[in-house]
Parts: C-alpha cells; structure tokens; sequence
C-alpha cells in the first residue's frame, strides 16, 4: 500500500505536481467518520477501503495553489499508488503515477494519457470512452485511474472546497 512510499518520495510527489509552492506544503489528516464515508461513497457509487485521507496544500505568494492526494487502486491484479493535484476550484491540475506494479498497462504511467484527465472536475464522467480515451491491453488499469482521480476529487471536494460545518447535516 501507500505505506511503502518514504517520507522523502511523498514530498517530492507532492512537489511534483504542486511546483514553486511556499516551504512548506501543509498536510491535514482526515480521518472519516461514518458520515463522511456514506457522503464520498454515495458520490462515488462504490465502497472505500481507507480509513483516512491526506490532503497536502501548496500555496504560492500567499495564496491556495492546489491540493494534492495520494491514492491506491487495485489495476488487475495488483495496487497501483498516484497522486493527484486539485486546484482551488475543483479541477485536476496534475497527476503522476508513483508506483506501478503491473506487468502491463503502465501506459496510465504516462503524461499523454494523464494530460486527458488535466481540468477535470466533479461533475465530468471521467470514465472510459466518455471523457477519457481507453488504451488497448490497459482497461482495467484505466478504469482504476479514474476511479481514483474521481475519488481524490471527491475527498478535496469534501474536506477543503466545501467541508461540512459542526452540527449540520453533509
């Protein structure tokens, strides 16, 4: 899991697709409570695993750049760590694969197919063959890079965009 990743390698993956952002980039742990899972997994459609969730904020000159998430999905066979950057308004800014452990598919690796997924918000399908071109030989992998990409948008969405104020129902 995402636990292999040092210390190290996370900060320069958060650099990576949070550049020239002031020393230092914030981290908040967000640990999910009943409430919050049944909100992301109701935007989702599907089941999280992850107890918690880290965001990492860049800020540049004072002001919010972007908000990154390392996330892990299953491709075919074996899970697959990526992080990916959300602007202040919700859109993808950047994303780069970190670890991959399948035999094929690691195309997903690649900036020519992450470019596609680049603007992407919450409210784009971001699924195959709607909004994201497929690649032969990869669908199970892409399948899993859009799912994650939709869930680091929706914990973003969730926590840091619009976070749910004490007392009130999310």
């Amino acid at each position: 899991g995402i636990g292999e990743i040092a210390v190290m390698e996370k900060e320069a993956a958060v650099r990576l697709v949070l550049p020239d952002c002031d020393d230092p980039i914030g981290a908040r742990v967000f640990t999910l409570t009943d409430a919050d899972r049944a909100g992301l997994e109701e935007k989702l459609g599907r089941k999280l695993g992850e107890p918690s969730f880290t965001v990492h904020t860049g800020v540049r000159e004072g002001k919010p750049y972007g908000h990154a998430v390392i996330a892990s999905e299953v491709g075919k066979f074996k899970p697959f760590d990526f992080i990916v950057a959300v602007s202040p308004e919700g859109k993808i800014l950047d994303i780069a694969v970190l670890v991959y452990r399948e035999s094929r598919g690691g195309e997903v690796a690649r900036k020519r197919f992450n470019r596609q997924l680049l603007g992407k918000s919450l409210d784009d399908p971001i699924r195959i063959n709607r909004d994201i071109l497929n690649i032969t030989g990869a669908t199970m992998s892409v399948r899993a890079i859009c799912a994650g990409v939709k869930k680091a948008l929706a914990v973003v969405d969730r926590f840091v965009l619009h976070p749910p104020t004490d007392g009130a129902a999310s």
